[in-house]
């Protein structure tokens, strides 16, 4: 299984990220299933793509860890988040390649894209900030 987190600087509903990661996937509805917490039973082969939704505080509110159980779907974090961003019109964080947790990608609805710090004291409390230093 693989995946990528994504951080949504707006809280949407459950059927809106479906939507959303539907079409930026290019997988149906009804093998995506979206939950707030682990999930105590196995999932069945159908649902090719689980995402674990959470709301949470700061500039960016919506923690969305995608687990991709299916290898035939496309994992270009970038790409995927890219077009999730323009769906829901929210910008987004992504990790970027580096070994520091503070270093994120920072991505606009419009594609646009730059390199962002954050607060490492507000992410110790699972706040998501933009360091403004």
């Amino acid at each position: 299984m693989s995946g990528f987190d994504l951080i949504l600087e707006k809280k949407v509903s459950k059927t809106e990220l479906k939507k959303a990661i539907s079409e930026s996937f290019n997988i149906p509805e009804q093998s995506i299933v979206i939950t707030d917490d682990y999930i105590d039973t196995p999932l069945t082969d159908d649902v090719k793509l689980w995402c674990m939704a959470n709301e949470t505080q700061g500039d960016f509110l919506l923690v969305c860890q995608f687990f991709i159980r299916d290898k035939s779907i496309e994992n270009c974090p970038e790409m995927i988040s890219k077009k999730i961003s323009c769906i829901l019109g929210s910008t987004c964080l992504i990790p970027d390649d580096s070994l520091s947790p503070l270093t994120w990608i920072m991505i606009s609805p419009d594609g646009s894209k730059k390199s962002v710090i954050l607060d490492s004291d507000e992410l110790d409390n699972d706040k998501y900030i933009i360091d403004k230093k």
